[in-house]
């Protein structure tokens, strides 16, 4: 099965978890997570990390959290680059 959990931060929870880290806000997508997940607050990753563990594909998205999302984003716009330079090499070479 496949499961996608969408969530949300306090406001409070987090000022306070980027306050922890400087920088962090600025640091890659799987960073960001970890250190959400290493906060321990609320249910954390459990549900989907615990659903993987069972052999479910499981998404967690915590949809009030900026500057996560501009992370994946940053993620998905590096790995389209990358996909493109390998289309754009093939083609060259064919």
């Amino acid at each position: 099965m496949r499961f996608l959990i969408i969530d949300t931060d306090y406001s409070s929870f987090l000022n306070w978890l980027y306050a922890q880290g400087p920088g962090l806000k600025h640091k890659a997508y799987e960073k960001q997570l970890q250190v959400r997940a290493e906060s321990l607050f609320a249910c954390g990753l459990s549900y989907s990390s615990n659903l993987r563990k069972l052999g479910h594909e499981a998404h967690h998205i915590f949809f009030n959290n900026e500057a996560l999302q501009i992370g994946c984003l940053n993620r998905l716009l590096s790995v389209d680059r990358f996909l493109d330079s390998r289309c754009q090499s093939r083609l060259s070479s064919a």
